[in-house]
């Protein structure tokens, strides 16, 4: 049986809940509004009017009024409560919240997200993304860490979640395909966030709170989402910040680290050198030879590596190929592509990256119709393109009463399409 991709991506997991479980379920919501400029979806018909897009005002996003240059710590804390509004009562359960959309995109960033999947089983993706003004994104990272593996977990809320085996990982680490019977616990380590801010030289302004049970002003046991230290905020990628301006004092100027932060990544022990890549903002359970700024530049219309290769050696992260890994720490603007080979921005959402490559790869495996099998007179020629960037290339017959010859429909099953190189590898050389 023939699914659709609303059938195929409309529910909420593809994994069984186990047969034990009698609590509640996670739900999708994936209501996204629609762009201002988009007319009704065809298949409502022509009589209902547009949703239009949610306006922001001042009151609202008042984050755009802080500096966030001068005052990161006010900017993070204000955007941190627009994000909990409404939210840590219902336990994150969108449901009960109309605030939020799905992935906890707020209303003006999901809006990207209708515009694109319009018509859920026939999405479009042929232009570069922009995100407007206005968009708020958060996101909730949870661990199976025990109080006496992290002391900083002590208080963490927990959710119960069906979660992949975990083995020895000094031997392998989990495979993400697989899936427990049964449920586990995991707990709140980090909160990252990303909001449009035209005053960043990239468009986006990022940040990350840690988990914090060691805090004295918030004992209060109902309020454990409070629990959080702002580890810091990142407007840039200080693209001329490398090793050697590194190697002779050189700091971030486009990221502001929390003292207080610093103190609890140097209590915490371990082999992390910096938050970030030297000295540029991760989270606790990021890879600090990347970046928040720097990991979400790669989100484009086909694969590109979101870290760079290298080794750890006397606590200090050494890349194979520095002057290529600084390609991963340019300023890239929003609505701008990682590479110039022909991809489409995703404008720094590695979400949607994530949901577009899912459909691709499902649309893949579907049985494809005989060329031309459908095809009457005067109708267009119509061609998808395989691979992720989901353009198409359309062949008009000049003459609609005219039917297409035999050469011509021959040329065209002859049309072939070759995926562009990866982003990767020290002898390519990028624009």
């Amino acid at each position: 049986m023939v699914r659709t991709a609303d059938e195929e991506f409309h529910i909420s997991s593809q994994y069984k809940v186990p047969s034990t479980w009698s609590g509640p379920i996670f739900e999708i919501r994936n209501d996204y509004p629609s762009p201002a400029h988009l007319g009704p979806p065809a298949h409502l018909g022509p009589s209902l009017p547009p949703l239009p897009l949610p306006a922001i005002p001042g009151a609202e996003a008042k984050w755009l009024g802080i500096d966030f240059r001068k005052n990161p710590l006010d900017y993070a804390k204000l955007i941190k409560e627009y994000c909990w509004e409404g939210n840590t009562s219902v336990d994150f359960v969108v449901q009960k919240n109309t605030n939020w959309a799905i992935g906890f995109y707020n209303a003006p960033g999901a809006s990207v997200f209708g515009g694109v999947w319009e018509n859920p089983s026939k999405p479009v993706w042929n232009e570069d993304l922009k995100f407007p003004k206005g968009t708020c994104v958060f996101k909730l990272l949870l661990t199976t860490a025990t109080d006496d593996q992290v002391f900083t977990m002590k208080g963490a809320p927990a959710w119960p979640a069906v979660i992949s085996p975990q083995p020895d990982p000094q031997r392998a680490p989990p495979n993400g395909k697989d899936r427990n019977d049964f449920s586990s616990k995991v707990r709140l380590i980090q909160v990252d966030f990303a909001v449009v801010d035209h005053r960043s030289p990239i468009g986006w302004v990022f940040g990350t709170f840690m988990y914090n049970g060691t805090l004295k002003d918030v004992t209060d046991v109902r309020r454990p989402w409070d629990r959080l230290t702002c580890v810091g905020i990142q407007w840039g990628n200080d693209p001329t910040m490398d090793q050697a301006a590194v190697d002779v004092g050189q700091k971030p100027k486009e990221t502001w680290i929390n003292p207080d932060a610093e103190k609890l990544r140097l209590a915490l022990g371990g082999k992390r050198p910096s938050w970030g890549y030297n000295g540029r903002l991760c989270g606790p359970a990021d890879n600090f030879v990347s970046a928040c700024a720097s990991c979400h530049s790669a989100a484009q219309s086909f694969a590109a590596p979101l870290v760079q290769s290298g080794e750890l050696v006397d606590n200090q992260w050494v890349p194979l190929n520095e002057k290529l890994t600084m390609t991963w720490f340019e300023n890239i603007k929003a609505g701008e592509p990682f590479s110039n080979r022909g991809a489409l921005s995703a404008d720094y959402s590695l979400q949607f990256t994530a949901g577009w490559t899912n459909y691709q790869t499902w649309l893949s495996s579907q049985p494809q119709p005989t060329p031309n099998s459908h095809m009457l007179p005067g109708a267009r020629v119509l061609f998808g393109l395989p691979g992720p960037v989901g353009r198409r290339v359309v062949f008009s017959p000049s003459d609609p009463e005219k039917e297409i010859s035999e050469e011509v429909e021959e040329a065209l099953r002859s049309i072939r399409y070759e995926a562009p190189v990866a982003r990767a590898g020290p002898d390519l050389v990028w624009m």
